[in-house]
């Protein structure tokens, strides 16, 4: 299993595409500020499109990923479809 918390150095493609709804949805009730989460967006977004490892035939994401965005596990396409529905 993999660990939880600050020392965890995996990144699941579908759990950044909640995590970018859910920044829509704190800025919309009042739980964060409009222009932070927009930051915070626009930077996922961007580290998203420059650096996450996608297969280069398909162009789906890998599920999981690490600091170093190394690819890890499969490429799948409901992780790639939450990933990237925000966007």
């Amino acid at each position: 299993l993999l660990g939880c918390g600050n020392g965890n150095n995996f990144y699941s493609a579908a759990s950044t595409g909640w995590g970018l709804m859910s920044l829509a949805m704190q800025a919309e009730l009042g739980l964060m500020e409009h222009d932070d989460a927009y930051e915070l967006a626009l930077s996922t977004i961007m580290t998203i499109d420059a650096s996450w490892p996608k297969n280069e035939l398909t162009g789906f994401y890998y599920h999981w990923t690490r600091r170093d965005f190394v690819g890890l596990g499969e490429c799948s396409t409901i992780d790639s479809g939450l990933m990237v529905s925000v966007i």
